[in-house]
């Protein structure tokens, strides 16, 4: 069932009981394995990095959130995400779906705190380690570096094309020649 399809449903149901119900018969396990919940969340950390103006890559926590819901539906569910005319899944339907219904939240009742927490901190995780990789003092400046390193081996490129010596700029670098 798509989760439009359940979310229209889900709205008409009118007591806590029919909806309980309703979450059970799609909830297809209340358990995932570690490494599938690893692999799914680094997959859509992945999905979240953005580039700005200046190329500096960010995590948009917003997609970050609405994937987080996503994994939980592909987790935990039976449910099928509707497609855009791309083919691509609707994932921002989905969200809005189960948000607005308020379905997620039965959903995650029904998985259970203990396995919602496990995966919230393996997404953490994934977040923490992607900001020390990418956004930390020591990453920006290795970024730095490795653009400066690259910078000056194609002025040392273009300037070996046109006859110039590159040894007339050793003195800019700080390499002196040694005298015997």
């Amino acid at each position: 069932m798509k989760v439009s399809e359940f979310a229209e449903a889900y709205k008409t149901l009118n007591s806590a009981d029919l909806k309980n119900v309703s979450i059970k018969e799609h909830i297809k396990r209340t358990y995932a394995p570690i490494g599938e919940k690893n692999a799914l969340l680094e997959k859509l950390c992945d999905d979240c990095v953005m580039v700005d103006q200046n190329n500096i890559p960010y995590l948009n926590m917003v997609a970050n959130k609405i994937n987080f819901i996503y994994a939980i539906i592909i987790l935990y569910t039976d449910l099928e995400i509707d497609k855009l005319e791309n083919g691509k899944n609707d994932v921002l339907k989905a969200y809005d779906d189960l948000q607005e219904t308020g379905a997620i939240e039965d959903i995650c009742s029904e998985i259970g705190p203990k396995e919602i927490n496990e995966l919230t901190f393996v997404n953490k995780e994934i977040l923490d380690t992607w900001y020390n990789k990418n956004s930390s003092t020591r990453a920006y400046l290795a970024t730095l570096t490795d653009k400066a390193v690259r910078t000056f081996a194609e002025v040392m490129e273009i300037l070996s094309k046109q006859d110039i010596d590159p040894n007339m700029f050793k003195n800019l670098l700080g390499v002196n020649e040694k005298t015997e």
